[in-house]
């Protein structure tokens, strides 16, 4: 329970920079495991009203 909340929890930060794991499979390697993907928002403030 604790560990489906955390993976599927918020984004995790750590020192600004963004956290990408994901839970291993039995008998998967974790070498071969593709971490290029994460999705995450970002706020803008004071924008122009064409940029919306």
């Amino acid at each position: 329970m604790d560990l489906d909340r955390v993976v599927n929890g918020a984004l995790w930060i750590f020192n600004n920079h963004i956290l990408v794991f994901r839970k291993l499979h039995v008998g998967e390697d974790p070498v071969k495991v593709p971490l290029r993907f994460s999705t995450f928002s970002v706020q803008e403030h004071d924008l122009p009203m064409g940029l919306f």
